[in-house]
């Protein structure tokens, strides 16, 4: 090889070397990535008796047999709740009011229960009946008991009616309600009003009245709930013998934007 050629060679090298500095790079990389999941719980509950006659999806039933005697008895039904969902759940529990001499095994307002993920809670209920009459024959009676499963977090109220009887001093209709989600050791103001317009009273504002069943306001327990009841006569000029649908209202009074409204029968039918 000439020297000429030799040097030929290398002013090629010199060129190529150049070109690379120019503008053509490589670079080496790598990745990494943080990822977080998050999943809604879900709520729910089972219902089951082992003296159920039947069941469906979220419900049981007794069919008592006839009963054959006039003499005072009972019926009793027991049913346990189950927490079937993925979070805790508070457990209000209301009835439909029977009509004399038929009464509630189970007493209302019952207390509400926080029933953790997979528990259980059992209600020992049923009817009761005092001596029957003539006019008791061939009458079907029946009671529905409801079990409202809500988010622990949530402030909620109820509204329902217990039975007939004498409350000072008057004929009224015994009700009652539970509240879940309020602030433990808080004292809570109920108001009452019928749905129906014109309404048969005005809306009640237990505060203040609860003494005249010697009754006092009721507070929160350490699980934020809390029970009530009082009485209605049903009477306001005029008396009212048909059921009436209401609304009510919570208000903690420490803290009054907690509240909770909830809807319910005063079963004015039972004045009859």
């Amino acid at each position: 090889m000439s020297i000429t050629k030799l040097a030929g060679l290398l002013a090629g090298f010199a060129l190529a070397v150049g070109l690379i500095g120019s503008g053509v790079s490589a670079a080496f990389t790598a990745q990494v990535s943080a990822v977080q999941n998050i999943q809604v719980g879900t709520l729910g509950c089972g219902i089951s008796s082992a003296q159920a006659t039947s069941t469906a999806a979220s419900s049981v039933t007794y069919q008592v047999p006839d009963i054959q005697s006039t003499a005072a008895s009972n019926a009793p039904f027991d049913f346990t709740v189950s927490n079937t969902g993925t979070i805790p759940a508070v457990l209000q529990v209301s009835a439909t009011a029977l009509a004399s001499p038929f009464s509630d095994i189970l007493a209302l307002p019952v207390a509400n229960v926080t029933l953790p993920v997979g528990g259980t809670q059992p209600y020992h209920a049923g009817i009761a009946w005092g001596t029957l009459q003539p006019a008791n024959e061939g009458k079907n009676v029946s009671i529905t008991y409801t079990v409202n499963c809500n988010d622990t977090g949530a402030q909620t109220v109820t509204f329902f009616s217990t039975n007939f009887g004498v409350y000072a001093g008057q004929n009224s209709i015994r009700f009652g309600g539970t509240g879940s989600g309020f602030t433990p050791g808080d004292t809570v103001d109920i108001v009452y009003k019928p749905v129906n317009t014109p309404p048969f009273e005005a809306p009640q504002d237990l505060a203040g009245h609860w003494g005249i069943l010697g009754e006092s306001a009721p507070v929160v327990d350490a699980n934020g709930s809390f029970s009530y009841w009082f009485a209605d006569n049903c009477h306001d000029g005029v008396a009212v013998t048909t059921d009436q649908p209401m609304t009510v209202t919570a208000t903690d009074i420490e803290h009054p934007t907690i509240k909770a409204t909830g809807t319910g029968i005063l079963a004015c039918s039972l004045m009859q």
